[in-house]
């Protein structure tokens, strides 16, 4: 993320904190710039534990707390992929995308494809339903997985 552009980030937060009645915070600032350089998909516990290997001890409700904000504000996505745990991905300035997710060891891939998009949107007029967001995920196994554990071949 170039600079201009994280300053705009943490601007448009401020802005939608101050609309909510909050207030950005160092604490949440620091956070806030070690999460957006932060790759993939994170769960909170993921988090705390690269933020403490940082120095930074951040208790489990402010991350939480911190997330649903982040959240609200359209800065970060939450995905659920069938674990028992939410993770969050940021997606500021990204195109949507859809995720394969491997359940042998976790590795999350984005993908988009506009048939599939086309064919939702189709759907979704042809019940005369609007659509404002969606998420699809589909759960396998990476290449890696099927190579190494002898699983099904493709």
């Amino acid at each position: 993320m170039k600079n201009g552009e994280h300053g705009d980030l943490m601007e448009n937060f401020r802005d939608f904190l101050r609309s909510s009645g909050l207030k950005l915070t160092s604490q949440r600032m620091t956070i806030l710039d070690k999460l957006i350089a932060m790759k993939g998909h994170r769960s909170a516990d993921e988090i705390i534990d690269i933020l403490k290997g940082e120095g930074l001890n951040v208790s489990k409700a402010t991350m939480y707390r911190l997330l649903s904000l982040l959240k609200q504000s359209g800065c970060f996505n939450e995905h659920d992929f069938g674990l028992g745990r939410k993770y969050y991905e940021f997606t500021r300035g990204k195109k949507h995308h859809d995720h394969l997710y491997c359940v042998k060891c976790g590795g999350v891939r984005e993908f988009r494809t506009p048939a599939i998009e086309k064919l939702q949107d189709q759907a979704a007029r042809k019940l005369k339903f609007k659509a404002i967001y969606h998420s699809h995920n589909i759960f396998g196994y990476c290449a890696k997985c099927v190579r190494r554990h002898h699983l099904n071949r493709m």
